[in-house]
């Protein structure tokens, strides 16, 4: 069984940074481990405040794509730059005139033709853990200028905001790691702490989830 666990969150959180760590620190404790990279970069959609309906739809695939395509390498956990789910939340987020995001969902509007309901059955399908980085109100001021990511403070506290709420409808498999970039890049205690609790939670999701098919 091999555990597939997104880490997720508004952009520049760490998100990268983390899923190479708990990777690394998953091999060291001799458990078959890999990562799946963000694919943001690579759509050929306008992207952020930009965002297309194409472009939402084509990372939405393209990250499935890519995850897919380590399914059938008896891994034991893949941690994921991003989810599926994320394209999503940027998509809404810059639409005009929006509903909140409770009215939106009630409103089981469809998004590249998938509705929101499938969407959060393929997600607890897909996807055993799901870490989210919520940055503090400092940390979100930590962004430097790439070319590629948005640096508007006010867009990503809405992007975060708006993010934290889907996932917490979408899974009750989540952790949330409070100001991800204040910990230190090398604490490997803190990194231990999170990758026993994911574990602990795949492991118990697993079980839970194969009681319910009498396996």
């Amino acid at each position: 069984m091999t555990y597939f666990v997104p880490i997720v969150g508004t952009h520049c959180s760490g998100k990268t940074t983390l899923a190479e760590k708990l990777t690394n620190l998953a091999q060291k404790k001799g458990h078959k481990a890999m990562f799946v990279s963000e694919v943001a970069r690579d759509c050929p959609f306008p992207m952020h405040e930009g965002q297309t309906e194409e472009a939402t739809q084509w990372i939405l695939e393209e990250q499935k794509k890519r995850e897919d395509a380590l399914r059938n390498l008896d891994l034991d956990i893949v941690f994921c730059d991003r989810s599926f789910a994320d394209p999503f939340f940027y998509f809404f987020a810059k639409k005009e005139n929006r509903p909140t995001l409770n009215q939106f969902l009630i409103e089981n509007k469809k998004v590249c033709g998938k509705t929101l309901y499938k969407m959060s059955v393929e997600y607890t399908a897909r996807y055993r853990h799901t870490i989210f980085q919520e940055l503090s109100e400092e940390e979100l001021l930590q962004v430097e200028e790439d070319g590629f990511r948005d640096t508007n403070l006010n867009y990503r506290k809405e992007i975060q905001i708006i993010a934290r709420k889907l996932f917490v409808w979408l899974t009750d498999c989540i952790f949330i790691n409070q100001k991800p970039l204040t910990n230190p890049i090398n604490d490997e205690n803190h990194h231990n702490m999170i990758l026993d609790v994911v574990l602990s939670n795949c492991e118990s999701k697993y079980r839970r989830d194969s009681n319910l098919f009498g396996y």
